[in-house]
């Protein structure tokens, strides 16, 4: 029986050195590149990641067809978004002293124009760079409830249509959402200390659809 009882005990500290010796990294989920459709000359674009702990240390961020995906700096995710083709990213990057390396490939298509003009709260948007899909606005009252006018005017061939909307506490960085009806130049209010998500649903004959958002931020952001 003490044999047995020896045995066993033998094999569990065994056990406990192995598990001891087993690198922190082990545990660790590589990162992977999440993709997207992006559009031609659509500004800058933030390579996002899943599994992305912010302890890694980036090695460098390189791209397959520069003439589509420009990397200013190779340090930095942040890639320039140009002309409609493929690219591939390839990002290296190190932690816990180990290196690994993640690469996807994103296709880029050609702006479609959808959007004759937009204003929000009588102001204009240029809808040139990062505006052509997504704009974010700062009203001039920060700390009281606001309210915001979007006029957005599809271009010829497109049409509204949905407009998907929800509101936030900005503050406390919540991740609670509430629904909030948005009207197509209708004044909506923003709750004081929140912000507002609106995404305009556009749609062409052909039956693509494209989605265009506007931020209403505030301080808390």
């Amino acid at each position: 029986m003490k044999n047995r009882f020896a045995t066993v005990l033998a094999l569990l500290m065994a056990l406990v050195l192995v598990v001891g010796a087993v690198p922190a990294t082990a545990a660790a989920k590589k990162a992977s590149i999440i993709t997207e459709k992006l559009y031609s000359y659509s500004g800058d674009y933030l390579i996002e990641l899943k599994n992305w702990t912010y302890d890694e240390e980036i090695i460098s961020v390189t791209s397959s067809n520069s003439k589509v995906l420009k990397v200013p700096d190779k340090q930095y995710r942040w890639v320039k978004v140009r002309a409609a083709g493929k690219a591939k990213i390839t990002i290296k990057y190190k932690l816990d002293d180990v290196t690994y390396t993640t690469s996807a490939t994103f296709t880029v298509v050609k702006y479609p124009s959808p959007i004759k003009s937009l204003r929000v709260d009588g102001r204009a948007v240029s809808l040139q760079g990062n505006d052509k899909v997504s704009y974010d606005y700062w009203p001039d009252v920060d700390e009281a409830k606001v309210k915001v006018t979007i006029n957005l005017i599809p271009a010829s061939g497109w049409t509204i249509s949905r407009i998907k909307a929800y509101q936030y506490n900005a503050y406390e960085d919540s991740d609670v959402h509430y629904t909030l009806t948005v009207k197509n130049n209708r004044r909506f209010t923003v709750k004081r200390d929140y912000e507002a998500v609106v995404t305009y649903v556009l749609k062409n004959k052909k039956g693509d659809y494209f989605n265009y958002t506007i931020t209403v931020c505030r301080p808390g952001e």
